[in-house]
Formats: C-alpha cells, sequence, structure tokens
C-alpha cells in the first residue's frame, strides 16, 4: 500500500483532476503491485486540529482496506 498526498501542482487548476507526474507515480506503483490511496489538499485542511487530521486520515485508511483488499 502507498499512500500519496496531492498538493495543488498535482491537481489540475480549478479541477479535482490529477495530472502528469501523480498520474505516472500511481502508474508506476502499480506496476509495482501498490495499491494506491490519494489524499488530495482540497479534502485535507491544514487548519483543523492534528486531532480531526488524524479522524480524517483515519476513516479514509480504514474505508481503501475495505474496499480494495477485503473486496479483491
Amino acid at each position: 500500500m502507498a499512500v500519496q498526498v496531492c498538493d495543488y501542482h498535482d491537481m489540475c487548476k480549478g479541477k479535482s483532476e490529477l495530472t502528469g507526474m501523480y498520474v505516472l507515480s500511481e502508474k508506476l506503483l502499480n506496476a509495482m503491485g501498490y495499491k494506491t490511496l490519494a489524499v488530495p489538499y482540497t479534502e485535507f485542511r491544514s487548519s483543523d486540529k492534528i486531532v480531526n487530521r488524524v479522524q480524517y486520515l483515519e476513516s479514509k485508511l480504514k474505508s481503501f482496506l475495505l474496499v480494495k483488499f477485503i473486496n479483491l
């Protein structure tokens, strides 16, 4: 499993689509056998308290694991 944090430059300006380098790195990781979890900057607010950020990441990770690994 690989976790990739997507910043402003990884996404199209004004859209929520991932671009260039992120897409390439995701394809390379998948080719190596990794399952990738994207954490876009639009969903992760740096102004939140640490507890809220950890809860967000926990819930995203749990749902990712359920979908990718249990429902094979």
